[in-house]
């Protein structure tokens, strides 16, 4: 319903639990790591470069959430 308002132009007027609930995920959806950040998490390894192992796995978990994939 939200986005069927914003497309006709028209407003919208979001109760206070529904604010927080968008503002929230937008929030979140700022903070998205990188592919590296989140190799350097996943590695168990303790790579000094980053693995062809861990680096595969970041790629997949990044392409899943839509992160940046980039350095």
């Amino acid at each position: 319903m939200i986005s069927r308002r914003g497309y006709s132009g028209k407003e919208v007027i979001l109760k206070p639990d529904t604010a927080l609930f968008v503002g929230g995920h937008l929030r979140t959806a700022a903070t998205k790591p990188t592919r590296n950040e989140v190799c350097r998490m996943i590695c168990t390894r303790s790579c000094r470069d980053m693995c062809f192992r861990c680096m595969g796995m970041a790629n997949v978990i990044c392409n899943a959430y839509g992160s940046n994939i980039e350095n």
